[in-house]
């Protein structure tokens, strides 16, 4: 019987086929206290000088189609783990390492009390006789790492900062050990969401609007020693998907503590414009599937003045460009934190200056420029990631 060339190439399609779907990974991540899928991990493997990775979905479910000897989950919330090939199972469980805020009841089914509204405009009231009163510098931890369809970047820096007055400008820094981890040494620094972290800070931005703009209600299971300090969860009136929580102390009148968490309807509609996002549609078919963002700050209090003790940020977007008879979806995650601790015996010297994120600015100057060339020139050492 003679087989047509045809023939043969389909059955080696089918093959290669077989081959592909046979060497898939297919799991669900969950939460190990609450027994909740995760959404958005990020997860991962090495090979050599390349990173494969992907993420979880919304259901915390995920699909490996590369292969693998040992696999890395992050997450900003929970505590990185590992996996060997030989141990991996369909069910992942993983560890909080911070609170989960909890699903919040629809705003329409809601009565806020008049209490949390004095309470948060007193804070407002307060809060340029509370927050960075003094200049005050501190050291710094700060890591950043990026996961892509195509490898992964890595940036760790140490040093010492310098914090302004509230409201003025601008953060200084004085970096000591800087380490890039890519697969060679054509990368550059990272400092872009330790900027964004900094002058993005809420309680720089927070006004009036800001509780105007959102339902707010006490989380009654929130426990702590001292009865003046309370949580709130809140929710936009406008958004469903911009939500998060804050934890007050009504007898000082600050925050202490705020996470937000803002999805892909928020994010497209307040960092967008409908008329760039028609044309972006209509001329190159671009589609976001997933944007969301996550930040989370910690207050201390050092002498008279409250200072931001940590900060941690999730960056997610996944978008899909169709072409004529092409279409590619492609992802980007992003998750940085920093830390600051007190230090009193720094002298004031060698700090160059942290330039505000682009987004933040109207007019780029051309002291901003030179602060940007600055930042991008320091020290820094190579490791594979």
């Amino acid at each position: 019987m003679n087989v047509s060339t045809r023939e043969i190439i389909l059955v080696i399609i089918l093959a290669l086929i077989n081959q592909y779907l046979f060497s898939q990974t297919k799991g669900v991540i969950i939460d190990k206290e609450t027994g909740l899928p995760i959404a958005y991990v990020n997860v991962y493997t090495k090979n050599g000088d390349k990173v494969s990775g992907t993420i979880s979905n919304e259901n915390g479910e995920f699909i490996i189609n590369f292969p693998f000897q040992t696999l890395y989950l992050t997450h900003l919330n929970y505590e990185k783990t590992f996996i060997n090939d030989s141990a991996i199972k369909d069910t992942i469980f993983l560890k909080p390492s911070s609170y989960i805020l909890g699903e919040i009841e629809a705003v329409t089914s809601y009565k806020q009390p008049k209490w949390i509204v004095d309470a948060l405009e007193r804070v407002l009231k307060d809060k340029n006789k509370k927050y960075q009163t003094r200049e005050k510098i501190f050291s710094y931890q700060y890591q950043t790492q990026t996961l892509n369809d195509s490898n992964g970047y890595a940036f760790n820096s140490e040093g010492n900062i310098k914090f302004p007055l509230l409201n003025n400008n601008p953060f200084k820094i004085n970096t000591k050990t800087s380490i890039i981890k890519y697969k060679d040494n054509t990368a550059g620094v990272d400092f872009s969401n330790l900027q964004r972290m900094m002058y993005d800070d809420f309680i720089l931005n927070y006004d009036k609007s800001f509780i105007k703009d959102n339902i707010f209600r006490p989380i009654k299971s929130y426990n702590n020693q001292d009865n003046n300090i309370i949580q709130l969860s809140f929710s936009s009136k406008e958004y469903k998907d911009d939500n998060g929580y804050l934890i007050i102390d009504t007898l000082n009148n600050v925050i202490l503590e705020i996470e937000r968490n803002s999805g892909t309807d928020f994010n497209t509609k307040t960092h967008t414009s409908g008329f760039l996002r028609t044309a972006a549609t209509v001329s190159f078919g671009l589609y976001y599937n997933v944007w969301v963002t996550k930040m989370n700050s910690k207050y201390t209090k050092i002498g008279q003045s409250y200072y931001l003790a940590e900060c941690k940020y999730k960056y997610l977007m996944k978008k899909t460009v169709k072409l004529k008879k092409t279409e590619r979806t492609d992802f980007t995650s992003i998750e940085s934190d920093i830390h600051f601790n007190d230090k009193n015996n720094i002298t004031d010297s060698d700090f160059i200056e942290i330039p505000k994120p682009y987004y933040l600015i109207a007019i780029r100057t051309k002291e901003m420029r030179l602060a940007e060339e600055a930042l991008a020139k320091i020290a820094v050492s190579y490791e594979k990631f």
